[in-house]
């Protein structure tokens, strides 16, 4: 399976194949529609859920590739209705459980969002951990890798594209350029408990609540800053209400594109591997998407007016410390599978 870099966030829709306001799917629904058209419609019409807007977000756009992608690849037998910009509700976790219930059939996830879900996913999360994509992509061929699919497996939920979105940075409203700067600062986090561990330990004051209400919380002062790879802080416009850009680098930014496995068991061996195949051409799409965009996404920035702060990192490491020793103790030869593959200093 190709392994690429994509991002996480959610607000309006913006675009997609689809039409707004398509409420989330009920209990009553069935995920799997099996097609009663005439002679060359689709056998099957399935559902894609995706938090992102789609202006400027490449995790919505690599939704969108995949769902042609399979049409493509099953001649027209499989259709995947795109829901980008929460159209489907804005709330990732609620993906999952959808997922696991049978009632929608993929969805883009964030590893913090269905933490609670799959509770071992949160060593994903911990800060300061993974060192960007070549270290994640490695993790996949590991004894740690292999665990993370089981388990997501146990809960009907069948991963078929590992995305690292990129690096998570902090925006603010005024600049973080050093570990003293973090001291007090209320930072919107996800629901993860390592990730708000992490950052207690570095002296922020983590505040966590649902992504949809971050524009909002740092426009009124709720929150001083949050954090998030740069194309989900442009397709939010979180420039308009927090215009520094702090180059942390404090998290990958774990994402996948997960199906319902009983979406994929009801699906005949010809469809369900063309299904896993789309899963990872969207990954390698997203990996090339990712590396021409980077560069010309922070000059974008600088032309809204962002000011680019590097961070200093001194003092981080030992700082977070007892975070990763918990997190090791936990995890044991899980945890050293990540840590044996990182690039070395």
């Amino acid at each position: 399976m190709a392994v690429a870099l994509v991002g996480c966030g959610q607000k309006e829709t913006s675009k997609g194949t689809s039409s707004p306001g398509t409420p989330s799917p009920g209990k009553a629904d069935t995920a799997v529609k099996q097609g009663t058209s005439k002679a060359g419609g689709p056998e099957f019409v399935l559902k894609y859920a995706e938090a992102n807007a789609y202006d400027n977000d490449n995790t919505a756009k690599a939704g969108e590739y995949f769902c042609k992608r399979v049409e493509e690849l099953t001649d027209g037998r499989v259709k995947v209705e795109f829901y980008p910009g929460g159209q489907l509700g804005a709330n990732e976790r609620q993906y999952g459980e959808q997922m696991m219930a049978g009632v929608l059939d993929f969805a883009h996830v964030n590893a913090a969002s269905i933490e609670s879900l799959v509770p071992d996913l949160g060593i994903l999360n911990v800060p300061f951990l993974i060192k960007g994509p070549d270290h994640y992509a490695r993790i996949w061929s590991t004894k740690a890798g292999e665990y993370l699919q089981k388990k997501m497996n146990e809960k009907n939920l069948t991963v078929i594209g590992w995305f690292y979105c990129g690096d998570r940075n902090i925006f603010s409203k005024r600049p973080v350029k050093s570990l003293e700067d973090l001291n007090g600062l209320k930072l919107r986090t996800m629901q993860s408990e390592v990730i708000m561990d992490a950052w207690k330990a570095l002296g922020a004051a983590p505040v966590p609540m649902p992504y949809g209400e971050v524009y909002s919380a740092l426009q009124t002062g709720t929150v001083d800053a949050a954090e998030n790879h740069s194309f989900a802080y442009s397709a939010m416009k979180f420039y308009e209400v927090a215009k520094y850009y702090n180059l942390t680098k404090h998290q990958g930014c774990s994402c996948m594109i997960v199906a319902s496995s009983q979406t994929l068991k009801k699906l005949p061996d010809d469809l369900r591997n063309a299904v896993l195949q789309a899963g990872a051409e969207a990954s390698a799409w997203l990996r090339g998407f990712n590396t021409l965009g980077w560069p010309s996404q922070l000059e974008w920035l600088k032309g809204k007016g962002v000011t680019i702060v590097e961070f200093d990192p001194k003092g981080v490491e030992e700082k977070i410390k007892p975070v990763h020793d918990k997190v090791a103790q936990k995890y044991g030869e899980i945890y050293q599978a990540i840590v044996d593959v990182a690039p070395k200093k």
